[in-house]
C-alpha cells in the first residue's frame, strides 16, 4: 500500500514553531546587549571629548587662574587623585562652582528607551591643582599639575574617565 501523504503533522509545525521563538529570542537579547554595549561605549568617547576639551580650556586660561574645581577639594597628593571621583557625581543634588564644568550629553532617541536608554546623560567634571615636582622630588617653576575626572551615570552605576596633564606658565 503506497501512502500519499502530504504536508507536516501539528506535531512537526508546533515543534518548528518552539524551536524559531529559542531563536528569535536569543537574537532579541543579544540585539539588547550590544545595543547597551554600543551606547556605553558612546558615552565613554563623549566622556572622553570631553575631558580632552576641558583640558584646553584649562591651558587657555591665565596659569593663575588655574585652581580647583570645586574649590571645596579637600588638600591631597597627587598619589590621592583616585578619590577624585568621590567628589563627583551628576546625581546628587550639587553643582560645580563654574557652570563649564558640567552639561549633558544629549542624543537623538530613536527606539532607544525601550532598550533602557536614555536620551540625555548628564555630566559633572572636577579637577586638582597641584605645583609640579618631578618624580624625583625637584621642583619644577612655573607648572601645574592638573588632574581632571569627569563623571556621568550609565543605568545606575557612577562611570568616571581620569586624566593627567602639565600646564607650563606662558605656554609651550
Amino acid at each position: 500500500m503506497i501512502s500519499n501523504k502530504k504536508g507536516f503533522t501539528l506535531v512537526e509545525v508546533l515543534v518548528s514553531i518552539v524551536v524559531m521563538a529559542v531563536v528569535m529570542l536569543g537574537l532579541a537579547y543579544a540585539y539588547i546587549v550590544t545595543a547597551q554595549r554600543n551606547y556605553a561605549d558612546l558615552l565613554r568617547q563623549k566622556g572622553e571629548e570631553t575631558v580632552s576639551a576641558t583640558m584646553e580650556r584649562l591651558r587657555s586660561i591665565p596659569f593663575d587662574n588655574v585652581t580647583d574645581e570645586p574649590s571645596s577639594l579637600p588638600s591631597m597628593d597627587v598619589e590621592d587623585t583616585q578619590h577624585l571621583r568621590d567628589y563627583c557625581d551628576p546625581a546628587d543634588g550639587t553643582t560645580p562652582d563654574d557652570p563649564e564644568n558640567s552639561g549633558q550629553f544629549v542624543y537623538r532617541s530613536g527606539g532607544s528607551s525601550q532598550l533602557g536608554i536614555a536620551s540625555a546623560v548628564n555630566w559633572e567634571t572636577v579637577y586638582k591643582v597641584f605645583d609640579t615636582t618631578s618624580g624625583y622630588g625637584v621642583d619644577l617653576p612655573g607648572t601645574k599639575t592638573v588632574v581632571l575626572t569627569i563623571c556621568w551615570r550609565y543605568r545606575d552605576k557612577l562611570m568616571s574617565i581620569s586624566k593627567k596633564t602639565v600646564i607650563q606658565e606662558g605656554g609651550l
